[in-house]
Order: structure tokens, then sequence, then C-alpha cells
């Protein structure tokens, strides 16, 4: 797990906790993570 300067919310770390831990690719990742 990464931290930036930005604070990021409970909801949004666990959803990118889950997508590490099934292996998506960082492009799905990141349009995932656009759309919320």
């Amino acid at each position: 797990m990464t931290q930036t300067t930005q604070s990021v919310s409970p909801l949004r770390q666990r959803l990118i906790d889950d997508m590490m831990l099934r292996k998506l690719s960082p492009k799905t990742q990141s349009g995932y993570i656009r759309a919320i």
C-alpha cells in the first residue's frame, strides 16, 4: 500500500487493496478509481 500526500477515503483505499489482491491490470485499476 502506498501513501500519498492526499488523504484517501477508507472506501477508495479498500477498493484499491481489493483490486491489488485480485491482480487487476493497472489500466483497469485506474479506470475503476477514476469512476469513483
